[in-house]
């Protein structure tokens, strides 16, 4: 059988290696990796070495020579977001790995600081919510990328209300030009790192933000509290967020009651890709994104006004993995990501037209659509069916809230609302 050695390299430099790499470096015969770490091998190390920054690139390059002892070089630590997972894959042969010393490890080791409280996400190459990992973990520390950079990341995290943060940038580890950053979130926003870099950032508070702390020091004229006190209260809180908590205007929101019933329905737990077809208000699209954290969420809004009160709320609940789409459903939706789930509030009369386009992206999509006329309800039900060829599920529902009248309560009765839904894995 057939022997891979996966060696890694640290952060880059050659310093890092362990005796136990180096010496399967220098019995190699083939050498296989991302060109920067085969420009800065060590001496004695074979000149016989492929690029290949896949896994399968890199698999092919072995099996296509007639090395005896070939070697594949990663960064940081083999076991954490390395190209050593997905070998296994192609490989169908032994896989000895050499693990290196992790960027993180390093950095922590720089700084003076313990890590095995930090939180590892990684933005590089991947959907990353910086403001809900934050929120949800008091240090974390991230793998940073060409479309996350250190200070991309601060930004959204400033917004949000983390500004006031303590954070870490590590830039170039273990090589000569090596640059390691610290300052508040803010601070390190107003800075430039290169692409492959890392970042800590710590949300308790240190003698260092005091003063600087915009988490609890930032009000406005709506908000009593911002960006992650909002967050924070609303993961307390759970499903069916208070209506009073969004920026309200004269745009019409799918009512506390009949959201918490919606995202029942909907089951968006360990969804990808989430739509918000007619969002208005955006309360829907905030409860999705703060229920999947790891999730793309989408919100679809052809009115102005309704468009600046999602980023409102987007910015009030710090939302980092929602976006905001302006345009009419259905054409909004053509260059978007195939959703996994999709709550319709809204279609302007092309429902038909919508979930035409929504089933095709992804024919197991689970749609939940909300409907106050009985047309739009009778349309929805018989659309759905026609593309799940099951039948779609009608709960309707009558919400009434009390009133105080002189010395006792009356109730006031909402309009009744119809939930449809179909597709995806309830209909299994």
């Amino acid at each position: 059988m057939r022997k891979l050695t996966v060696v890694g390299m640290g952060p880059g430099s050659q310093s890092c290696l362990t005796l136990e790499a180096l010496e399967a470096l220098r019995k190699a015969d083939l050498i296989v990796g991302a060109g920067r770490l085969l420009e800065t091998l060590p001496e004695g190390c074979s000149k016989n070495r492929k690029i290949a920054v896949s896994a399968q690139a890199v698999c092919d390059a072995v099996y296509g020579s007639d090395s005896s002892f070939p070697c594949v070089v990663c960064t940081g630590d083999t076991g954490c977001y390395s190209l050593c997972t997905g070998l296994g894959k192609y490989w169908d042969g032994e896989l000895s790995i050499l693990p290196g010393i992790g960027s993180m490890s390093y950095l922590a080791a720089k700084l003076q600081l313990p890590w095995q409280d930090w939180k590892v996400v990684s933005a590089h190459g991947r959907a990353c919510d910086p403001v809900a990992a934050v929120t949800e973990n008091p240090e974390v520390f991230f793998l940073t990328g060409p479309d996350n950079t250190a200070q991309e990341l601060c930004r959204q995290l400033m917004q949000a209300g983390f500004g006031g943060c303590r954070a870490y940038v590590g830039e170039k580890l273990s090589y000569p030009e090596e640059r390691i950053v610290s300052g508040t979130v803010q601070e390190i926003a107003e800075k430039i790192f290169a692409p492959l870099a890392v970042l800590v950032v710590k949300r308790e508070k240190t003698a260092d933000d005091i003063g600087n702390d915009t988490v609890s020091t930032k009000k406005d004229s709506e908000n009593s509290v911002t960006g992650s006190c909002w967050r924070e209260r609303a993961k307390t809180h759970g499903p069916g967020l208070l209506d009073d908590w969004f920026v309200r205007g004269e745009v019409p929101m799918t009512k506390q009651e009949v959201r918490a019933a919606a995202l029942a329905k909907l089951g968006a737990a360990g969804a990808k890709v989430l739509y918000d077809v007619g969002a208005g208000t955006g309360s829907v699209s905030v409860e999705l994104s703060l229920m999947a954290g790891q999730a793309d969420v989408y919100a679809i809004e052809c009115e102005e006004k309704a468009v600046e009160l999602i980023g409102k709320n987007r910015e009030r609940f710090g939302c980092g993995n929602l976006h905001v789409v302006f345009g009419k459903a259905p054409q909004a939706l053509d260059s978007l990501p195939a959703p996994d789930a999709v709550f319709i509030g809204g279609t302007k009369g092309n429902l038909p037209e919508i979930l035409s386009i929504l089933f095709e992206k992804n024919p197991s999509v689970r749609i939940v659509v909300t409907a106050i006329l009985l047309e739009t309800a009778l349309q929805a039900c018989e659309s759905l069916e026609a593309f799940t060829l099951k039948p779609a599920e009608i709960m309707q529902l009558q919400v009434s809230r009390s009133k105080k009248a002189g010395k006792g309560h009356m109730l006031c009765a909402n309009n009744p609302i119809f939930l449809i839904s179909a597709g995806g894995c309830a209909d299994e």
